[in-house]
């Protein structure tokens, strides 16, 4: 007995070796700088000084009632609600698609990733070119094949630059999405499908119940990427193709009115309270989005 206990205590200490110092980086560099956030947004502060000025919740009352916040917060939520539906949908089509293994699906998977391996700065110089309204790509196109009617100043319309964003981040994300489910869809057994072939499943039904059910785990993978970056990785378009949440906060969201009041005015107790805010957010649409498929898939 006592031979066993020493064993299991080896390996638990063998196991703690190896985690503590993974454990000790997460709370140096997750847990603390979380924590810190929640302590000075309970404070009035300049960022630059060392005077403090303890306001308790002030913060957050004055976020409820800020009309600037609640423009950004209805923003990030309907790019958050369309990114989370159209990019599945479309990669869930591509994957399919690219998984037959016809020809010209070889060159399409060598390609799809190509967006995802050009940086956030190129990308939004190029869509920038793409948008603009006397020279730009889109506008000629339409000119050329006598739709000029329908150009616009894509980025300087309160009515288009939103969609405009949602456009370049489903260009960056769907390649990704793509390759990720078609790993998933590659690794489902033959005896599967074959199995639905031979009692008469249609494609959607195969789709529907085979499919779906095996690529549960991916579209969790999926959902996770996808809600952060629905509320992180905007901000650098915003800042770069529309000149910081213009035309009229029509692409403001709330990274970009974080930055704006922790940067530009000095606010940097309320601008981490907004930053507390979009956390505490993202948390909830997780759990409730994910938690679902977890459920299903076990």
């Amino acid at each position: 007995m006592s031979d066993i206990y020493h064993r299991r205590r080896r390996k638990v200490y063998a196991i703690l070796a190896f985690l503590l110092p993974a454990l000790g980086l997460y709370c140096l560099f997750v847990l603390y700088p979380t924590a810190n956030a929640f302590y000075m947004s309970l404070f009035q502060w300049r960022g630059v000084s060392g005077i403090k000025k303890f306001v308790g919740f002030d913060n957050f009352i004055e976020l409820v009632h800020d009309p600037v916040f609640f423009i950004a917060l209805v923003n990030n939520l309907k790019i958050f609600i369309a990114i989370i539906i159209i990019t599945p949908a479309i990669s869930l089509l591509l994957a399919q698609i690219l998984s037959t293994g016809t020809k010209g699906t070889g060159f399409f998977r060598s390609v799809l990733l190509f967006p995802n391996m050009m940086g956030s700065v190129t990308i939004a110089v190029l869509w920038r070119l793409i948008y603009a309204p006397k020279f730009g790509i889109l506008n000629m196109f339409l000119r050329a094949v006598g739709l000029g009617h329908l150009a616009h100043s894509w980025l300087g319309e309160i009515s288009t630059a939103l969609p405009c964003l949602i456009v370049i981040m489903l260009y960056r994300s769907i390649g990704f999405y793509t390759i990720l489910f078609l790993g998933g869809i590659l690794n489902i057994p033959n005896e599967v499908n074959e199995a639905a072939y031979l009692d008469g499943a249609g494609a959607w039904k195969t789709f529907r119940y085979i499919t779906l059910p095996f690529l549960t785990q991916n579209i969790v993978v999926a959902m996770v990427f996808l809600i952060v970056n629905s509320f992180n990785h905007i901000f650098i378009y915003v800042q770069l193709i529309t000149d910081r949440g213009g035309p009229g906060r029509a692409t403001e969201v709330i990274p970009s009115y974080l930055y704006e009041q922790a940067f530009e005015y000095n606010r940097f107790g309320y601008g981490t309270s907004v930053g507390i805010f979009m956390l505490i957010l993202m948390f909830v649409l997780s759990m409730a989005i994910i938690r679902p498929l977890v459920k299903k898939s076990q």
